[in-house]
């Protein structure tokens, strides 16, 4: 009866390993874009290696490829903060040794060539990153993960389905019954529903397949985790009982960092070197505690604006904005217009990076349209009109390259 809050025993694990099937998260999939390039080989590789018993949800693939592109996106970002932070501690160093009667030490002088070293690989990297997120690039990874679930995705439900997982899981937020409730909190119209569907299509695959799952997810919300001391300990108990009620199947629910352990040392294949391993858990647990710090309204925008990029439209009206990412991103008054920033300074530099786009096609469109009213006398006035109209522009577009150069020297 209360099987749900005890731990499965070994046999019990060995045997879902050997005959389970292993679905994804979205989250799981998108932090392989998070790693360096020798730990998602590592993860693929492993992966591969049990291609036969990978499957992930519709709601995942689709939640996958809603979201691929931000975290592209974010790749870039995050060399940039880094490469902040080195620069930093190099003005540091050189401060002190300027105000210093001594000679620079030998270690400190080694500790310079080593941040400058390593300066140097991270822009290394942010160039070939940039070059491999610009949206016309060819996503490598993108094609690795897609190949390895190929035929290997659930089928999407149609809208009937849909509307009833819908009202089954208003329901369900109503008396807090897990997974889904906390996204109610924060997600509004149908998006609050997708761990809930989600977590539907994981036990309707169970029943049709007769088989038992291995679900890996990274999402940390007391909806899916057992909490103590805001510690994850267990899954839910009740998520547990339910998919064994509903199913007469075993589930396992780990976080990544539980499943790679597993995977890269079951003994199949080519053993991987100790080290090797241990680097990409490490880069691996980074990456996702990085992802989990950002707040739901750092990734509506981050999303936001990565979804432009990707469709080639880099202009956003403000009206396009819902009031919440506007007064988060930069509060506004009782006008409507931006005031003082609520949000973290990378939400204001990827603000100011669409407002660039924006005024720089604004300049080009004003260009053309006094080319096409060129050598016509009656449209002087209309030209003088422009022609002030590409002066403020241009005025706005000086003031955005000098912040932005604030934020580069920052």
């Amino acid at each position: 009866m209360f099987k749900g809050y005890y731990q499965p025993t070994a046999e019990e694990v060995q045997a879902i390993w050997a005959e389970g099937q292993i679905a994804l998260d979205a989250n799981v999939l998108l932090s392989l874009y998070n790693v360096q390039t020798s730990t998602s080989d590592l993860y693929l590789s492993s992966m591969k290696k049990r291609e036969g018993q990978m499957w992930i949800p519709y709601q995942v693939a689709l939640e996958f490829h809603r979201h691929v592109h931000t975290e592209r996106s974010k790749q870039t970002a995050a060399h940039h903060s880094r490469i902040k932070n080195i620069d930093s501690l190099l003005n540091d160093f050189r401060s002190t040794a300027k105000k210093s009667r001594l000679q620079p030490s030998k270690l400190q002088k080694k500790a310079e060539e080593s941040l400058l070293a390593l300066r140097t690989e991270l822009d290394e990297e942010k160039h070939a990153i940039a070059k491999q997120t610009h949206h016309h690039a060819q996503d490598t990874l993108l094609d690795r993960i897609s190949f390895l679930f190929d035929g290997r995705v659930g089928s999407e439900p149609d809208a009937d389905a849909l509307n009833e997982m819908f009202a089954d899981g208003e329901k369900r937020f109503i008396e807090s019954v897990p997974p889904g409730y906390e996204d109610a909190k924060t997600k509004s119209g149908d998006n609050k529903y997708g761990d809930y569907v989600l977590w539907r299509q994981l036990m309707d695959h169970a029943i049709e397949q007769k088989c038992d799952l291995i679900f890996v997810t990274d999402d940390d919300k007391e909806d899916w985790w057992l909490k103590v001391e805001k510690t994850s300990v267990a899954p839910r108990p009740e998520l547990i009982q339910e998919f064994r009620e509903e199913t007469g199947q075993e589930v396992l629910i780990l976080n990544s960092s539980q499943f790679y352990h597993v995977l890269v040392s079951d003994g199949e294949g080519p053993k991987e070197d100790a080290a090797v391993i241990a680097a990409a858990q490490e880069d691996m647990e980074a990456a996702v505690s990085e992802a989990q710090q950002l707040s739901p309204m750092e990734s509506q925008l981050l999303e936001a604006v990565a979804q432009l990029q990707a469709s080639g439209q880099y202009v956003i009206g403000w009206d396009d904005l819902s009031p919440e990412l506007r007064r988060y991103v930069f509060g506004s008054d009782q006008n409507g217009r931006r005031r003082q920033s609520a949000g973290s300074q990378s939400m204001k530099l990827a603000w100011k990076r669409l407002d660039y786009e924006r005024l720089t096609r604004s300049v080009a469109e004003l260009d053309r349209q006094m080319r096409e009213l060129k050598g016509n006398r009656e449209s002087i006035d209309q030209r003088g009109k422009l022609w002030i109209q590409r002066e403020k522009t241009l005025e706005e577009l000086k003031e955005i390259e000098a912040e932005l150069g604030r934020f580069d020297d920052e």
